[in-house]
């Protein structure tokens, strides 16, 4: 891909769409659900959004980038049943959640909480660098 004025160091910041499917559960229901999984970035780091499902094919999506965060939008287990499993992959890359849905998440993962809360968290508080799409607008606290 060639190169413009606006690519970074790292290469042209993109956002990529990878499917999952699974369950979700609520209220002693299951259903058969296919969910999105967001990663923005560029060639050498990518955030996360919603760690659905199975970590195999969002660790194929990641590749050797670094994997700076994993941010789930709220705590359903088909956006964050993946995430623990994603995150031990890439050493740890820490995982948001709104407190909010730390009910939610305590459900899936009852001995591991998220390693930070997002409340209100701005783009530019994440670990991710300038060179990548991080804008200065704010995460929502849930869908």
């Amino acid at each position: 891909m060639a190169s413009s004025a606006s690519d970074g160091p790292n290469g042209t910041p993109r956002i990529e769409r990878v499917r999952t499917n699974g369950t979700f559960s609520i209220d002693g229901e299951d259903f058969a659900v296919e969910n999105n999984v967001w990663l923005i970035g560029d060639d050498t780091e990518v955030l996360v959004i919603d760690a659905a499902h199975e970590a195999d094919p969002i660790a194929e999506a990641v590749g050797d980038r670094r994997l700076v965060a994993i941010v789930c939008t709220h705590g359903h287990n088909d956006h964050v049943n993946a995430a623990a499993d994603l995150a031990d992959r890439y050493d740890g890359a820490p995982i948001l959640v709104h407190p909010a849905d730390r009910m939610l998440w305590d459900v899936v993962y009852p001995t591991r909480p998220p390693d930070r809360e997002i409340d209100d968290v701005a783009v530019d508080d994440l670990p991710i660098g300038r060179s990548s799409t991080a804008t200065s607008s704010r995460w929502p606290a849930s869908c």
